[in-house]
């Protein structure tokens, strides 16, 4: 095409450029006879999806009524428009397309259904579809594209990289930037107005409908001309020789005509999509007082500057846009940030939605109604997770969909599911691009795959998302694997069953050198320890716990002791409370019997508190403070119950003598529940430590604000360093981490510990307190525990005289390191799946029948005569 002269008069250029369009008007009518039948219909809606609506005939037989998210491979949309019929559906496309509401941001993860709301929005309302990046589908014009990455870089008047502010041509250089900036995009909003002038005068002896938007919006999706040229690309490079004033004057009488056209209230809304991109490119090229901000910035600056006041309103489409880089832009006081898109979070909606797919008599099978429970169970979160398996169901023609369900989870996840089995293999990869990730990603970003590991670690032992992640972490969302659940991007969960699995099977795949037969998940802890949380340790230890207490493990195989009593060798197994009842867990029985919860996790204080009194069958409480992390019961060989407080530290450094005290005196009651030193009068936190000491310590349940006895203190930092030093030279060379140089003090070191006492003189208020509490009274006994990995700590060390009569423990390593590598690395991803898509965890845990349940002895009740018998560890598989 050639250029444009650039002296041309402004109503000869209009001349040439409307002969230029004229040709993107005619093409044939998509309702024409030659492309009716169905089999044509799939073929071509698969290739140009601006001939929706020949799926219209193939609607005599079946409903493809589509809600669909067509940022994924494109659909057919014969509903397309049609949301203002749905209740449900309305209000979120009405949110962003409101005329007296002038800059609207919606930012949210990929596929969750921004695109797709846009065009309802402009199905209803005249604007213009921009988008920064075309996806595989090519909707769109590739006119910004070429902008940002060809024609700025490439210009000799912009400069990508401001000079110092103190610079003589500092100034100089901002200014020649914005004028680039409004140079080369307005000569893209030439191009719309144009193609939108001419559309509106073939409407304007008619009477302008919905349909009419509809189709506008169509024509701007798939924008190509015969020959495969981008129309309004095109019109961009024929004009850019254009002087900026010619430009200035078109774009007004462009206006002043579309005025006279749609009458005194014209109105017009510009979608930009994929505006992330925009909004980290060229931002050293723009700065406001002293602060950087993106070249996103300036094309919305830009757009807004050439209409009259309030007759445009800009629709901005993101995955992650800053917030910062606009406060201070001149239209920051009308800007309206939402992350509201919606998504497939109601069973019933979403069950409706997949049966306007299928045949009625399918629907009704037995076979169909599976289908549908297993779409919710793998599907269910984003818009595009639902629409892309639909969009390939519909190209297979509804043949077998059970099959294709597992061949797009498979392609998806790179997990094949197991809850339907069918005879055939694996088929083909499904074309669908829902989760795309940089080979680099889980080493690139050590704060997301953190956060991943403790959301996956969280399931194993809840079966839950753990509570909403805060704003800080909408790196989530950028990299597709959270999502805003909220309306104002303050909340972000990663809950959505394929993503899920996906980031499971990343964690539970063996390296290069290892078979994935001899993969285990001691290896998966040690592989991953550097971004294992101690949230994340929390939660694997409700796992592992409930594997190691199976059988009746005893108490000293499990734990070891800083001090022997009559009941440390005795054999134990979980416990369960439900009201006044209470249940041993088994990993041996029936797996439909499990609670859903095996561990609750209470996202306040006050929620402790209330598993405190009726756990409701969950067997663990992960706390929201980490002192205590984990509390759960154990009923002993005699009947005698305790209940257990856990502390773990995630940690690639030895626990020294001094850290050892530190967290010992976290289990101190005046300690408990307490983060921070600000709260010492908390009535919240009083009430709960006094509800968890009350049956073991019920004479001082008042009293956990009480000062600790100070006689007898001394200073222990010199002695604790030099013990420090001494434990240091026992650990092998063999159990150093790479990151530490020092791990773990077997179980044969702590024995050759035992018996050695610490004066009261060395002791810490801490420890005084802790050691002089008063004998348990209540149903309960209480024993405190610390658990670290990957390095250990050296408890036996510390042998306080007189004896506590609250027991102190450490995790046996011994046991927990023989006990998960005979778990192999496909059962913890077996019980992953089965947490994120069922609620359930494989494994086979037994609860029993209420008429087998017995009431537990209370331990203020007498013992049995009988001995309790020293078990052995006994192996779990």
């Amino acid at each position: 095409m050639a250029s444009i002269p650039p002296h041309l008069s402004v109503e000869d250029a209009a001349i040439i450029l409307a002969s230029i369009v004229t040709a993107g008007l005619d093409k044939p009518n998509p309702l024409d006879s030659l492309y009716s039948d169905e089999e044509n219909c799939m073929a071509l809606i698969s290739r140009r999806p601006d001939l929706h609506s020949l799926l219209d005939n193939a609607r005599v037989n079946k409903d493809y009524a589509l809600f669909g998210d067509i940022e994924g491979s494109p659909p057919p949309y014969p509903s397309l428009g049609r949301f203002q019929e749905d209740a449900k559906l309305k209000p979120a496309w009405r949110g962003s397309f409101k005329e007296g509401r002038l800059r609207e941001f919606l930012v949210n993860t990929s596929g969750s259904g921004k695109t797709r709301l846009s065009f309802e929005g402009l199905c209803q309302h005249w604007g213009f579809y921009f988008t920064v990046a075309r996806d595989g589908n090519n909707l769109g014009a590739a006119d910004i594209g070429r902008t940002l990455y060809r024609t700025l870089d490439g210009s000799r008047d912009f400069t990508p990289n401001l000079p110092a502010t103190d610079s003589p041509i500092f100034a100089l250089t901002l200014t020649g930037n914005i004028e680039v900036v409004d140079e080369k995009f307005g000569l893209i909003l030439l191009g719309r107005l144009l193609v939108f002038s001419m559309y509106s005068e073939i409407l304007q002896d008619k009477e302008i409908t919905e349909e009419h938007k509809r189709r506008w919006l169509l024509f701007q999706l798939t924008p190509q001309l015969p020959g495969d040229i981008d129309i309004f690309l095109d019109l961009k490079l024929c004009t850019r020789h254009l002087a900026p004033d010619h430009v200035e004057d078109l774009i007004a009488i462009l206006f002043s005509k579309l005025r006279k056209i749609h009458g005194a209230q014209f109105h017009l809304f510009y979608v930009i999509d994929e505006a992330q991109i925009a909004s980290r490119a060229h931002t050293h090229a723009f700065q406001h007082e002293g602060k950087e901000y993106p070249l996103l910035r300036e094309i919305v600056r830009s757009w807004i500057t050439k209409s009259r006041p309030g007759e445009t309103s800009i629709v901005v489409l993101g995955t992650d846009i800053p917030k910062d880089g606009f406060e201070s832009a001149p239209f920051a006081t009308s800007l309206r940030w939402s992350s509201d898109t919606g998504g497939f979070d109601n069973e019933d909606d979403h069950r409706r939605y997949i049966s306007g797919f299928l045949t009625p008599a399918y629907v009704e099978s037995p076979t169909g109604q599976m289908f549908l429970r297993r779409v919710w169970t793998w599907c269910r979160g984003r818009h595009r997770s639902t629409d892309a398996l639909l969009q390939a169901l519909l190209l297979d023609g509804l043949r077998t969909p059970h099959k294709l369900l597992n061949d797009y989870i498979k392609t998806t996840t790179t997990y094949r599911p197991t809850d339907y089995d069918d005879d055939e293999p694996f088929r083909h990869p499904i074309d669908v691009k829902l989760l795309e990730l940089s080979p680099n990603f889980f080493t690139d970003s050590p704060l997301l795959v953190s956060t991943i590991k403790e959301v996956l670690f969280h399931y194993l032992a809840t079966a839950r998302h753990p509570s909403p992640f805060s704003e800080d972490l909408t790196a989530l969302v950028s990299a597709a694997f959270g999502r805003f659940i909220d309306s104002n991007l303050g909340q972000v969960a990663m809950d959505e069953p394929m993503f899920l699995i996906r980031a499971a099977r990343w964690l539970c795949e063996a390296p290069e050198s290892v078979a994935a037969s001899e993969h285990d998940c001691l290896a998966i802890l040690r592989h991953h320890r550097a971004n294992i949380t101690s949230r994340s340790l929390t939660c694997f230890m409700a796992f592992y716990l409930i594997r190691a207490f199976d059988h009746g493990a005893t108490l000293s195989s499990v734990f070891s002791f800083l001090h022997k009593s009559d009941w440390t060798g005795a054999s134990a197994e979980l416990f369960a409370l439900s009201g006044k009842e209470g249940w041993a867990i088994s990993c041996d029985g029936d797996e439909s019997s499990l609670p859903r919860a095996l561990a609750a996790s209470p996202g306040i204080l006050a929620g402790v508190g209330s598993w405190l009194d009726d756990p409701s069958g969950a067997v663990f409480c992960i706390t929201p403070t980490t002192d205590p992390d984990l509390v759960f019961h154990l009923k002993l060989e005699d009947g005698r119950l305790l209940r257990v407080i856990l502390h773990a530290a995630s940690t690639e450094t030895l626990l020294r003598s001094v850290e050892l005290k530190s967290t010992i005196s976290r289990f101190d009651p005046n300690n408990l529940f307490r983060d921070t030193a600000d709260d010492v009068d908390a009535p919240e936190r009083t009430t709960v430590v006094a509800k968890l000491l009350a049956t073991a310590f019920p004479e001082k349940g008042k009293d956990v604000n009480c000062t600790p006895p100070a006689e007898g203190l001394v200073d222990t930092t010199v002695r604790d360093k030099e013990e420090d030093d001494e434990q240091e030279k026992d650990i092998a060379p063999s159990d150093r981490t790479p990151a530490a140089e020092n791990l773990v003090a077997g179980p044969d070191e702590e024995e050759k510990d035992k018996g050695k006492d610490v004066a009261p003189s060395d002791r810490t208020p801490a420890d005084a307190k802790l050691l002089d509490t008063a004998p348990a009274a209540g149903p309960f006994e209480l024993l405190r525990v610390i658990a670290s990995f990957p390095a250990e700590n050296h408890l036996s060390k510390l042998s306080p005289k007189p004896k506590p009569s609250t027991p102190v423990a450490k995790l046996n390593s011994g046991l927990f390191k023989s006990l998960l590598e005979d778990i192999p690395a496909s059962e913890l991803l077996e019980t992953l799946v089965a947490a994120v898509t069922t609620g359930k965890r494989k494994g086979h845990f037994h609860v029993p029948s209420y008429t087998q349940r017995k009431k537990p002895r209370l331990a203020s009740e007498s013992p049995p005569s009988r001995k309790l018998r020293s078990t052995k560890k006994q192996k779990t598989s």
